[in-house]
């Protein structure tokens, strides 16, 4: 955000649709680790371990917005989860709904043990390393009415960056200081588009 206030005052909101009849996207700088210790306590999330020790997939919990939907989003780079919708053209990340966090992170974590396939060269050539299995969780989510986010964004309340220069890792960083961080990395980015009208 560039003024908007209350929930998105320095947010920085991935998009996952956009058409003339509204918007949805998640906030991705608000990470929150009581919900991971909650979910740990009531035995609804247990890291599941590879041979050295490292989870086999990490999961950040995120507030994505002022919005709770009864169930879960996850945006992950583990390719083969069912249902998985690709959100960025020739890069591996994914979008997928799920009626709760542990269904969702049951089929991620499926997903993950499969041998890796890339679904083409050119996949190879721009992510040559798949670094581990990754996935933001969100419970909650941010949504706009018919034309309500560019009437912001013409207000100038939002500026924006295209896909293109927007890599998985940006959206799936685990480390809370970074994530926390990323407005003012962001707003200063040669890469911010911003209206003038």
């Amino acid at each position: 955000s560039i003024s908007a206030g209350g929930p998105f005052y320095r947010s920085v909101l991935y998009v996952i649709q956009h058409s003339d009849r509204g918007s949805l996207a998640v906030i991705l700088n608000d990470p929150y680790a009581e919900v991971v210790d909650e979910l740990v306590r009531l035995r609804y999330l247990r890291p599941k371990v590879a041979e050295d020790g490292t989870p086999m997939v990490k999961i950040g919990f995120r507030r994505g917005g002022p919005v709770e939907f009864g169930g879960a989003f996850f945006i992950h780079n583990i390719d083969g989860v069912a249902g998985a919708e690709r959100l960025q053209r020739g890069r591996r990340l994914f979008l997928n709904r799920s009626v709760g966090l542990r269904e969702g992170g049951q089929a991620l974590l499926a997903a993950c043990r499969q041998p890796v396939g890339w679904s083409s060269p050119r996949e190879r050539s721009e992510e040559p390393s798949r670094r581990g299995c990754s996935a933001a969780a969100f419970t909650s989510v941010s949504s706009w009415g018919e034309h309500q986010l560019e009437g912001e964004v013409r207000r100038g309340a939002w500026g924006w960056i295209r896909p293109e220069h927007v890599s998985a890792d940006d959206v799936l960083d685990m480390d809370a200081d970074r994530l926390r961080g990323s407005w003012e990395r962001l707003i200063r980015s040669p890469n911010l588009d911003v209206f003038e009208g």
